[in-house]
């Protein structure tokens, strides 16, 4: 009797335990000591569009892209996987088995198609009763979607501020006055050069005086400054 009532809760269990994985929005796969799947959910096939029986038994990392290839992203941008994904992985993979604190790091996935989808990874080792390290689990996010509106948000932030640049650049026709050089604002008032053109450009101005008006305005300056020269 105790032996049953042991393997129905047993059973219960491992139900209760099959739902929370079936049920969950991320992929989860679970490995044995040698990083071979041994589990994985059905969200985890969806993802990369292999069945069970192409998944189980086979180790993790055969699923992802190969270093140096370029490949089609889930975002429809092109990826080329460099050195640094590869380096990443693997030292993340070594603090998880070195350390056995879990490790959480960015990577991306080769799904079926030939597409590589960018994903959020978080692995943990897994122990039995006498602490034992009986294998390790991944729970992997898909995160696609959140690519997409970071890269949105990175190519508005870049238009506009391009927008402000271009609010400070004068451009088209002037109306300035031939006598006193005054410029006509946009409100038709008349204004000093110096000033239209500091409230529409980032310009500053030091004030000096060339030596033609030097030599107009204070001919006996200049000319006392032309002899000390000889």
């Amino acid at each position: 009797t105790e032996r049953k009532a042991a393997e129905q809760q047993l059973t219960a269990t491992k139900d209760y335990l099959e739902n929370i994985i079936e049920g969950s929005l991320d992929a989860i796969v679970v490995h044995d000591s040698t990083q071979h799947i041994t589990q994985c959910n059905r969200y985890f096939l969806e993802l990369l569009g292999y069945t069970e029986d192409e998944v189980l038994g086979n180790y993790l990392y055969e699923f992802a892209p190969n270093v140096g290839e370029t490949y089609e992203s889930t975002m429809g941008d092109t990826i080329r996987i460099n050195d640094d994904f590869y380096n990443d992985s693997v030292a993340m993979i070594g603090i998880l088995i070195e350390t056995g604190k879990a490790a959480n790091w960015q990577t991306y996935y080769l799904c079926k198609n030939g597409k590589v989808v960018p994903v959020e990874q978080n692995s943990f080792m897994l122990k039995d009763k006498q602490g034992n390290i009986s294998g390790s689990a991944s729970i992997i996010r898909d995160i696609t979607e959140r690519q997409r509106i970071e890269t949105e948000r990175e190519r508005l932030i870049a238009e506009l501020q391009k927008a402000l640049v271009q609010v400070k650049t004068l451009s088209g026709f002037i109306p300035i006055c031939s006598s006193c050089k005054k410029v006509r604002n946009d409100s038709g008032y008349w204004e000093q050069v110096e000033g239209y053109i500091s409230t529409h450009s980032e310009a500053e101005f030091s004030h000096s005086i060339c030596p033609d008006c030097a030599q107009k305005l204070y001919p006996e300056i200049y000319a006392k400054i032309g002899k000390d020269k000889k």
